[in-house]
């Protein structure tokens, strides 16, 4: 199947000029920041730009995360194979289903994400057994998976995430609560009461999403 994945760094143009072969070696060079740590944005230019040599450079990444001692390292591997339409095969799943079992919040939420996309409901109590994960991102990727998957379901579970003391889950509620395909009037008796609510939430992320709901709700209400 073809592949017409495509990333080009504005950041660091130079990558594109750089071989498979480079690349690798260049991703396994250290790269700091202003602070003196791995530079993730970085090292995530590096890993996207290795995924657009396709199945070879998803084998680089894959064979990055299953040897690599750096976390950053990982999570840009994991990230960029997550981004790029990889064949939804073993030799791939396996990574993300690896990383589920992994102690590492950005890891098990990069994992939950690529399982959404997979648009499969079997993970779901695999997937579950994270909702009340110490992580805000986690518990956040857990509502999305639900709320993409089983929309009606997750109605309970979004209503609760409003009260989350973190600003993702609550952010996500928001957002699935508006994307969800129902009648209107539904929506707006369901809804429009918690949309209000996070609109005078404390982060402006969530008063964002929350605003955006309110105001597509408005415009189909008067369409």
């Amino acid at each position: 199947m073809a592949n017409d994945f495509h990333y080009e760094s504005l950041s660091h143009p130079e990558l594109h000029k750089m071989t498979l072969a480079e690349l690798i070696t260049y991703y396994h060079a250290e790269h700091l920041n202003e602070e003196g740590e791995e530079d993730w944005y970085f090292y995530h230019d590096i890993a996207m730009t290795i995924a657009n040599y396709g199945i070879e450079g998803f084998r680089s990444l894959a064979e990055e995360y299953k040897t690599s001692r750096s976390l950053t390292r990982k999570d840009a591997s994991l990230t960029a194979l997550w981004s790029s339409n990889i064949p939804e095969t073993p030799e791939f799943l396996d990574l993300f289903l690896d990383a589920l079992g992994s102690s590492e919040a950005e890891l098990i939420t990069i994992a939950i994400h690529y399982l959404r996309q997979t648009r499969n409901s079997e993970y779901l109590d695999r997937v579950l057994i994270f909702r009340e994960h110490p992580d805000g991102w986690v518990r956040g990727a857990v509502i999305n998976f639900v709320g993409e998957l089983l929309p009606r379901d997750s109605i309970p579970m979004l209503i609760e995430a409003i009260s989350d003391p973190h600003f993702v889950p609550r952010e996500i509620a928001a957002d699935v609560m508006d994307e969800m395909e129902m009648k209107v009037e539904e929506k707006r008796q369901l809804f429009l009461p918690y949309f209000q609510v996070l609109s005078n939430d404390e982060h402006p992320d969530v008063r964002q999403a929350a605003e955006t709901a309110i105001a597509n709700l408005e415009d189909t209400y008067l369409d």
